[in-house]
């Protein structure tokens, strides 16, 4: 008897594409979780240049940068 994976090869590939995803949108992520002040900028930054790296590093820096307000945040709502 065959493993799921192995009857279903595109389980795998649907699954590495949705991890890849979601790490490479961290930073917009984040950013929408903590409500921070540079998530639009952040999110722009991440789409068009997170491929380099750089871009990626830049966008996850611009999240911790600062909240809008002490009541900010997806959990204090």
């Amino acid at each position: 008897m065959e493993s799921f994976f192995n009857e279903y090869p595109g389980v795998w590939l649907v699954l590495y594409f949705t991890c890849a995803a979601v790490a490479y949108f961290l930073p917009t992520i984040i950013g929408i979780w903590r409500d921070a002040k540079w998530a639009m900028p952040a999110a722009l930054i991440n789409f068009f240049f997170g491929w380099s790296g750089i871009g990626w590093i830049i966008a996850l820096v611009m999240v911790f940068i600062g909240r809008r307000g002490p009541q900010a945040g997806f959990l204090n709502r």
